[in-house]
């Protein structure tokens, strides 16, 4: 006589996954399309990203006008503008002295991007009616553990989600100054500056 007990037939509790292995793929897609429909996805495609150290070195280099920098809390932005209109690129930095541990650095890039991936619509419609396109650069500049000496990991994600938040609202509200000192005064859809 075996000593485990006999085992008794199991009924199969109806679950949306069963239901969706039982789908057709047809069916399956349908349903995964009207899913992705009904949200609101914020891509963030490789020709909205600044890849080659070139374009990184000349955008940190860049002095002239036509160009922001500026500074919040713990991430500084700059901000170059050029010819292709409506074409708006981000790059990230991130750097050893400042964030020591690798996951960290993946963690503050992460929230740099996501932050970014959110207003790039907004970013984008607004270089498009100036006329201009931008490379905007965001690195983080503090030490980590200055931002958020003895935070929990959300507090320290919330500072730094804050500070790149402050910066593109602020750049946001410049490039209509951008666009002005590189096509010249007298665009029409800029608000004319009282002398």
């Amino acid at each position: 006589m075996p000593f485990w007990p006999a085992v008794a037939a199991r009924a199969v509790i109806p679950s949306p996954s069963n239901s969706l292995l039982r789908q057709s793929a047809a069916q399956r897609q349908t349903a995964h399309t009207t899913v992705v429909q009904n949200r609101t996805r914020y891509r963030f495609p490789k020709s909205a990203r600044i890849v080659s150290s070139e374009d990184f070195g000349r955008l940190l280099r860049f002095r002239e006008p036509g160009g922001i920098r500026l500074g919040r809390d713990s991430v500084s932005v700059c901000v170059q503008s050029h010819g292709q209109v409506g074409c708006v690129r981000f790059g990230f930095t991130v750097g050893k002295h400042n964030v020591p541990r690798s996951v960290d650095r993946a963690l503050v890039k992460r929230i740099l991007r996501e932050v970014s991936r959110s207003q790039l619509p907004e970013i984008r419609s607004i270089c498009q009616q100036l006329g201009i396109g931008v490379d905007i650069g965001l690195r983080f500049r503090e030490p980590l553990k200055v931002v958020a000496p003895k935070a929990t990991v959300q507090q320290a994600k919330e500072r730094v989600r804050r500070s790149a938040e402050l910066c593109l609202k602020a750049v946001k509200k410049r490039l209509p100054d951008t666009a002005r000192e590189v096509c010249g005064i007298g665009l029409p859809g800029l608000p004319q500056e009282a002398e």
